[in-house]
């Protein structure tokens, strides 16, 4: 028997105990297959296109689901940026001299889908923090490092983010919502373009939780 032969004889064999078999061992077979094509992902993706894989990393995104993590990964690999996914593969690093890039042209994209921005602001001293003080300092953080990322946009000199995130609301019809106010200082007489308008309202949307893109405001403060 030849090769092609023996391997079409093990595929019609496995269909016919796959097809035969209880549930419960079926449903263990796709588990175990989907952990492979994970485990797959992971290996390609780690340390890519940089050989040694020996580079600082950082998250980028955060608690994305399965598809779009392998989606996002593929994305990188298109554009050669080395990056990692973490063993869960829910979470991805980049290097962290293209992390800010990254965000702008990833928003631009539509990205992420899914999960959030990474952010790495906490040290350890926080920890004994009250959680009054925790949500200012997180609060400041994150609207310091949107405004880190907003400057290294083409044109953009400076920006200002205000963020206003309510209190937890017992009842759903009397809840606030999440708000945003970005203002821009241009370059001369340059002017955004829409599509580069949309892309910094998508980041500050998947950067803060529960704030949807329609409560964001742009403004020239040229």
């Amino acid at each position: 028997m030849n090769l092609p032969t023996q391997i079409s004889d093990i595929i019609d064999r496995s269909h016919s105990w796959f097809v035969e078999a209880p549930p419960t061992q079926r449903y263990g077979v796709m588990g175990i297959g989907a952990l492979l094509v994970a485990l797959v992902i992971f290996a390609a993706s780690s340390g890519l296109g940089d050989g040694e894989g020996e580079w600082e990393g950082r998250i980028l995104y955060a608690n994305m689901e399965f598809e779009e993590a392998a989606e996002v990964s593929n994305r990188l690999r298109i554009m050669e940026v080395p990056h990692r996914l973490t063993s869960d593969a829910t979470a991805i690093l980049v290097p962290v001299d293209q992390y800010m890039d990254l965000r702008i042209q990833m928003a631009g994209e539509g990205f992420p889908k899914s999960g959030r921005i990474g952010y790495e602001i906490f040290d350890e001293a926080q920890l004994a923090m009250t959680d009054f003080l925790q949500s200012i300092n997180h609060l400041r953080a994150l609207q310091a490092e949107l405004e880190e990322t907003l400057v290294r946009i083409d044109g953009v000199r400076d920006a200002r983010v205000h963020l206003v995130i309510p209190e937890p609301s017992l009842f759903t019809e009397e809840q606030n919502p999440v708000t945003a106010s970005v203002q821009l200082t241009l370059e001369g007489n340059f002017k955004l373009k829409h599509d580069r308008i949309d892309a910094i309202s998508y980041l500050i949307g998947a950067s803060v939780e529960g704030l949807d893109i329609e409560n964001v405001v742009i403004l020239d403060a040229s």
